[in-house]
């Protein structure tokens, strides 16, 4: 339980880290938004 929370803490800093770059960076060079229910906090999909 603890290393998938970890795992899902790693998660969220990375898209916030890709979401202030995107902020910052031309929309042509944006990344496509997250869906809501990934914003939300909705369960994750399990990686392969």
């Amino acid at each position: 339980m603890e290393k998938r929370r970890a795992a899902a803490n790693v998660f969220m800093e990375q898209n916030i880290a890709q979401q202030r770059e995107a902020e910052h960076a031309p929309m042509a060079e944006a990344p496509a938004p997250l869906p809501a229910t990934l914003v939300a906090g909705a369960p994750m999909p399990q990686a392969p």
